[in-house]
């Protein structure tokens, strides 16, 4: 996800802990590192009607399968580095100290600590997931904080045609020249500033896929205005 708001960015277990992955000793593999990128991602509309604490549990042990299943086809084993999911859980942050668990009374949840996450939001669905729960009060933050100064907000939706078999790497790269014109570009850049006098924006960038249509990017673009329309 790509968060932009007047140009600025936004403040911001497994089956073995410590089982190394591919058959590799974890003391050949190149750490995964504690900071991480965040972005958003949709993830519970499945679960609407479950109560919160099951939901949850319920959620994490489906996020959990498919990153075990990610990292498993994304792992090389002729590779010297490897995807960042493949080690996903599996690491710990500090080598001299164990693997500890920690309870959430309030929650009835438990995680594990001392251990690093990849932090990749497109190839895990557990790190995807968790990010996607501090972008959603960030959202809210920063919605809330222009609506407290008097402005507007209003939601753009942008996508373009897409086939089955169409490169996805190729439609993020193409879309993404395109959003950049929009803004740039002069006539269009003035065309807003004239109608749609925007103070800022933040972009998030979601992918579906389905079996006839291919992969569907689009983008939904959060619009802070001095005027509402």
């Amino acid at each position: 996800m790509q968060n932009n708001l007047n140009d600025q960015n936004l403040p911001s277990s497994t089956n073995s802990a410590l089982a190394s992955f591919g058959g590799v000793p974890a003391s050949k593999k190149s750490r995964l590192g504690t900071s991480t990128k965040s972005c958003s991602n949709l993830a519970t509309q499945a679960f609407q009607k479950i109560p919160e604490t099951e939901k949850l549990k319920s959620y994490r042990k489906f996020t959990i399968k498919l990153k075990e299943r990610a990292g498993e086809i994304l792992f090389d084993p002729k590779g010297k580095k490897q995807n960042r999911v493949c080690g996903c859980g599996k690491w710990r942050i500090d080598k001299e100290l164990d693997v500890g668990v920690q309870f959430d009374a309030s929650k009835g949840l438990a995680r594990y600590s001392n251990l690093q996450y990849c932090g990749s939001v497109w190839a895990c669905p557990d790190c995807s997931y968790k990010i996607s729960q501090e972008r959603k009060k960030e959202l809210a933050d920063a919605m809330k904080g222009c609506r407290d100064k008097g402005l507007h907000v209003a939601m753009l939706t942008l996508t373009v045609p897409h086939y089955l078999g169409d490169n996805l790497g190729q439609l993020l790269k193409k879309m993404s020249k395109a959003k950049h014109k929009l803004w740039t570009n002069r006539n269009s850049r003035d065309y807003l500033a004239d109608q749609f006098p925007m103070v800022g924006h933040i972009t998030a960038t979601e992918v579906k896929y389905s079996d006839s249509n291919g992969f569907h990017p689009h983008y939904h673009i959060l619009c802070f205005l001095d005027k509402q329309y």
